[in-house]
C-alpha cells in the first residue's frame, strides 16, 4: 500500500471526530450527577473536534488529560 497524504488526512479526521463524539456523549451522560467528569469529557471532546478541523493544533490532548 502506497502512502497517500489525502487519505491519511481524511482517516485521521474521521478518527478524531469519532473519538470526539464518544467524549461528547459521555459528557451528556455525566452532566446530571457527575459534573467534574462531564467537564473533563467535554474538554476532551473539544480537543478532538479542533484536532479534526486541523485549525487549532496548538490545543493538545495532553493539555486537558490529567
Amino acid at each position: 500500500m502506497v502512502f497517500n497524504e489525502d487519505n491519511a488526512s481524511r482517516r485521521t479526521q474521521r478518527m478524531w471526530l469519532k473519538l470526539g463524539g464518544q467524549f461528547e456523549k459521555a459528557a451528556y451522560d455525566y452532566a446530571q450527577e457527575q459534573h467534574e467528569r462531564a467537564i473533563k469529557c467535554a474538554r476532551m471532546a473539544d480537543v478532538c473536534f479542533w484536532q479534526a478541523s486541523g485549525v487549532m493544533d496548538s490545543l493538545q490532548m495532553k493539555d486537558v488529560v490529567s
